[in-house]
């Protein structure tokens, strides 16, 4: 299993911290969080019975694509492309 780290900041901090980062101003060690949130309560949606069947689903047989990830998991895929 891989760990990842996630970050929770408020939607001005990630900015600042993305705009920093395309600008050459912060260059992300390692161990920075790579996924971010604007909340805790973001975050936790993600962690629903739901989303983690959805995640288990996808870790478990990685789609090649939006149409298969689809067909994989029962769902529409303009639900399935949010980033």
């Amino acid at each position: 299993m891989t760990t990842s780290t996630i970050g929770i900041a408020g939607y001005d901090r990630m900015k600042a911290r993305t705009l920093a980062i395309a600008r050459g101003e912060h260059s992300p060690v390692r161990g920075e969080p790579k996924v971010w949130f604007t909340s805790i309560d973001s975050f936790a949606k993600l962690l629903s019975e739901h989303y983690r069947r959805l995640l288990e689903l996808i870790a478990g047989e990685p789609p090649r694509s939006l149409t298969e990830r689809a067909r994989v998991t029962g769902r529409n895929p303009s639900n399935l492309s949010k980033k």
